[in-house]
Protein backbone atom coordinates (compact mmCIF):
# COMPACT_ATOMS: atom_id res chain seq x y z
CA UNK A 1 0.00 0.00 0.00
CA UNK A 2 1.39 3.37 -0.96
CA UNK A 3 0.87 5.87 1.85
CA UNK A 4 1.83 9.34 0.64
CA UNK A 5 4.56 11.20 2.52
CA UNK A 6 2.64 14.25 3.66
CA UNK A 7 5.73 15.78 5.24
CA UNK A 8 7.45 15.64 1.85
CA UNK A 9 4.71 17.85 0.41
CA UNK A 10 5.15 20.34 3.23
CA UNK A 11 8.94 20.39 2.83
CA UNK A 12 8.76 20.86 -0.94
CA UNK A 13 6.22 23.68 -0.66
CA UNK A 14 8.40 25.36 1.94
CA UNK A 15 11.61 25.07 -0.13
CA UNK A 16 10.11 25.85 -3.54
CA UNK A 17 7.54 28.51 -2.65
CA UNK A 18 8.48 29.71 0.81
CA UNK A 19 5.08 28.89 2.28
CA UNK A 20 3.83 26.52 4.94
CA UNK A 21 0.84 24.22 4.57
CA UNK A 22 0.74 22.91 8.09
CA UNK A 23 -1.46 24.53 10.67
CA UNK A 24 -3.05 22.79 13.69
CA UNK A 25 -3.36 19.44 11.90
CA UNK A 26 -5.11 21.05 8.87
CA UNK A 27 -3.47 21.44 5.47
CA UNK A 28 -4.04 24.56 3.44
CA UNK A 29 -2.51 26.20 0.38
CA UNK A 30 -1.48 29.85 0.44
CA UNK A 31 -1.01 31.97 -2.67
CA UNK A 32 0.78 30.01 -5.40
CA UNK A 33 2.34 31.61 -8.50
CA UNK A 34 -0.15 31.40 -11.41
CA UNK A 35 2.48 30.05 -13.78
CA UNK A 36 3.04 26.98 -11.62
CA UNK A 37 0.78 23.95 -11.96
CA UNK A 38 1.17 22.68 -8.43
CA UNK A 39 -0.40 19.26 -8.93
CA UNK A 40 1.71 18.54 -12.02
CA UNK A 41 4.83 19.62 -10.18
CA UNK A 42 4.03 17.42 -7.18
CA UNK A 43 3.40 14.48 -9.53
CA UNK A 44 6.67 15.16 -11.40
CA UNK A 45 8.56 15.03 -8.12
CA UNK A 46 6.64 11.87 -7.17
CA UNK A 47 5.38 13.54 -4.01
CA UNK A 48 1.69 13.43 -4.85
CA UNK A 49 0.75 11.42 -7.91
CA UNK A 50 -2.91 10.29 -7.84
CA UNK A 51 -2.21 7.61 -10.45
CA UNK A 52 0.12 5.82 -8.03
CA UNK A 53 -2.06 5.98 -4.93
CA UNK A 54 -3.47 2.77 -3.52
CA UNK A 55 -6.05 3.34 -0.81
CA UNK A 56 -6.37 0.75 1.94
CA UNK A 57 -9.87 0.16 3.35
CA UNK A 58 -9.96 0.68 7.13
CA UNK A 59 -13.03 -0.02 9.25
CA UNK A 60 -13.83 -0.04 12.96
CA UNK A 61 -16.38 -2.63 14.00
CA UNK A 62 -19.46 -1.27 15.72
CA UNK A 63 -20.64 -2.96 18.93
CA UNK A 64 -23.15 -5.66 18.09
CA UNK A 65 -24.83 -5.93 21.50
CA UNK A 66 -25.37 -3.92 24.70
CA UNK A 67 -22.48 -3.71 27.21
CA UNK A 68 -22.05 -6.77 29.39
CA UNK A 69 -21.65 -4.62 32.51
CA UNK A 70 -22.62 -1.14 33.64
CA UNK A 71 -20.92 1.92 35.11
CA UNK A 72 -22.49 1.00 38.44
CA UNK A 73 -20.88 -2.46 38.26
CA UNK A 74 -17.48 -0.83 37.80
CA UNK A 75 -17.91 1.70 40.60
CA UNK A 76 -18.86 -1.10 43.01
CA UNK A 77 -15.31 -2.49 42.69
CA UNK A 78 -12.06 -1.23 44.16
CA UNK A 79 -9.64 -0.33 41.39
CA UNK A 80 -5.89 -0.91 41.46
CA UNK A 81 -3.85 1.88 39.84
CA UNK A 82 -0.78 -0.30 39.25
CA UNK A 83 -2.86 -2.81 37.29
CA UNK A 84 -4.57 0.05 35.48
CA UNK A 85 -1.19 1.41 34.39
CA UNK A 86 -0.47 -1.91 32.71
CA UNK A 87 -3.95 -2.31 31.25
CA UNK A 88 -3.93 1.11 29.58
CA UNK A 89 -1.28 -0.18 27.17
CA UNK A 90 -4.13 -1.92 25.35
CA UNK A 91 -5.13 1.55 24.16
CA UNK A 92 -1.96 2.33 22.17
CA UNK A 93 -3.53 1.60 18.78
CA UNK A 94 -5.45 4.87 19.12
CA UNK A 95 -4.00 6.83 22.05
CA UNK A 96 -0.58 8.02 23.11
CA UNK A 97 0.55 6.27 26.28
CA UNK A 98 3.95 7.58 27.28
CA UNK A 99 6.13 7.27 24.19
CA UNK A 100 3.89 4.64 22.59
CA UNK A 101 0.89 5.08 20.34
CA UNK A 102 -0.14 7.49 17.56
CA UNK A 103 -1.51 11.01 17.79
CA UNK A 104 -4.98 9.81 16.82
CA UNK A 105 -7.41 9.57 19.71
CA UNK A 106 -7.79 12.25 22.40
CA UNK A 107 -4.79 12.78 24.68
CA UNK A 108 -5.51 10.85 27.86
CA UNK A 109 -2.76 11.83 30.27
CA UNK A 110 -4.20 14.29 32.77
CA UNK A 111 -7.74 14.00 31.40
CA UNK A 112 -8.95 11.79 34.24
CA UNK A 113 -7.83 14.34 36.84
CA UNK A 114 -10.75 16.56 35.91
CA UNK A 115 -13.36 13.85 35.34
CA UNK A 116 -15.57 11.90 37.70
CA UNK A 117 -15.16 8.11 37.97
CA UNK A 118 -18.58 7.78 36.32
CA UNK A 119 -17.49 9.75 33.25
CA UNK A 120 -14.24 7.80 32.90
CA UNK A 121 -15.97 4.45 33.24
CA UNK A 122 -18.71 5.34 30.75
CA UNK A 123 -16.17 6.57 28.18
CA UNK A 124 -14.60 3.10 28.23
CA UNK A 125 -17.79 1.03 28.41
CA UNK A 126 -19.81 3.09 25.89
CA UNK A 127 -17.45 5.31 23.86
CA UNK A 128 -20.27 6.62 21.68
CA UNK A 129 -22.17 8.01 24.68
CA UNK A 130 -20.09 11.20 24.60
CA UNK A 131 -17.65 11.76 21.73
CA UNK A 132 -14.89 14.33 22.30
CA UNK A 133 -15.17 17.46 20.15
CA UNK A 134 -13.26 17.03 16.89
CA UNK A 135 -13.15 13.24 17.10
CA UNK A 136 -16.39 12.33 15.36
CA UNK A 137 -15.87 9.45 12.96
CA UNK A 138 -16.20 9.93 9.20
CA UNK A 139 -16.57 7.32 6.46
CA UNK A 140 -15.88 7.40 2.72
CA UNK A 141 -16.96 4.61 0.35
CA UNK A 142 -14.38 3.51 -2.20
CA UNK A 143 -15.30 2.80 -5.81
CA UNK A 144 -13.13 -0.32 -5.61
CA UNK A 145 -15.18 -1.57 -2.66
CA UNK A 146 -14.79 -1.17 1.06
CA UNK A 147 -14.64 1.94 3.21
CA UNK A 148 -12.15 4.15 4.97
CA UNK A 149 -13.28 5.17 8.44
CA UNK A 150 -11.40 7.64 10.57
CA UNK A 151 -10.84 11.33 11.20
CA UNK A 152 -11.10 13.75 8.29
CA UNK A 153 -7.96 15.90 8.40
CA UNK A 154 -8.53 17.65 5.08
CA UNK A 155 -11.83 17.85 3.20
CA UNK A 156 -10.54 19.23 -0.11
CA UNK A 157 -9.03 17.19 -2.95
CA UNK A 158 -7.43 14.89 -1.98
CA UNK A 159 -9.16 13.93 1.24
CA UNK A 160 -6.65 13.30 4.01
CA UNK A 161 -7.89 10.77 6.56
CA UNK A 162 -6.28 9.36 9.66
CA UNK A 163 -7.46 5.94 10.85
CA UNK A 164 -6.82 3.41 13.61
CA UNK A 165 -3.14 3.03 14.37
CA UNK A 166 -2.46 6.53 13.04
CA UNK A 167 -2.58 5.34 9.41
CA UNK A 168 -2.83 8.49 7.29
CA UNK A 169 -3.95 8.31 3.67
CA UNK A 170 -4.55 10.71 0.81
CA UNK A 171 -7.71 9.79 -1.09
CA UNK A 172 -8.39 11.47 -4.45
CA UNK A 173 -12.04 12.46 -4.82
CA UNK A 174 -12.43 10.37 -7.98
CA UNK A 175 -11.80 7.22 -5.92
CA UNK A 176 -14.83 7.86 -3.72
CA UNK A 177 -18.55 7.16 -4.14
CA UNK A 178 -20.58 10.19 -3.10
CA UNK A 179 -19.50 12.41 -0.23
CA UNK A 180 -17.99 11.63 3.20
CA UNK A 181 -20.58 10.62 5.77
CA UNK A 182 -20.65 10.81 9.55
CA UNK A 183 -20.40 7.46 11.31
CA UNK A 184 -22.62 8.77 14.13
CA UNK A 185 -20.59 6.71 16.57
CA UNK A 186 -17.18 6.66 18.18
CA UNK A 187 -14.11 5.30 16.41
CA UNK A 188 -13.05 3.79 19.74
CA UNK A 189 -13.66 0.13 20.53
CA UNK A 190 -15.79 -0.53 23.59
CA UNK A 191 -14.66 -2.34 26.74
CA UNK A 192 -16.35 -5.52 25.52
CA UNK A 193 -14.64 -5.29 22.12
CA UNK A 194 -11.29 -4.83 23.86
CA UNK A 195 -12.16 -7.78 26.12
CA UNK A 196 -11.83 -5.67 29.24
CA UNK A 197 -13.44 -7.09 32.36
CA UNK A 198 -15.35 -5.10 34.95
CA UNK A 199 -12.23 -5.19 37.13
CA UNK A 200 -10.03 -4.03 34.25
CA UNK A 201 -12.19 -0.94 33.81
CA UNK A 202 -12.19 -0.27 37.58
CA UNK A 203 -8.39 -0.44 37.49
CA UNK A 204 -8.25 1.96 34.53
CA UNK A 205 -10.52 4.42 36.31
CA UNK A 206 -8.31 4.34 39.41
CA UNK A 207 -5.17 4.87 37.33
CA UNK A 208 -6.59 7.66 35.17
CA UNK A 209 -7.80 9.55 38.24
CA UNK A 210 -4.14 10.05 39.22
CA UNK A 211 -2.27 9.91 35.89
CA UNK A 212 -0.68 13.30 35.35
Amino acid sequence: VVILNINAIHNWMSDALGISIWDASVYYFAEIPEEMDLMKELARRDIYNPAKIEVAPVTVAAPTQPPKFSVEDVLALKGDASRGKATINRCVMCHQVGELGPNYGPFLQGWGLTQSPEVIARSIIEPSADIAHGYGGVMVRLKTGGEVQGLMINNSNPYIMKSTGGLTQMIPHDRVVGKPQSLNRSLMLSADQLRLSTQDVADLVEYMKQWK
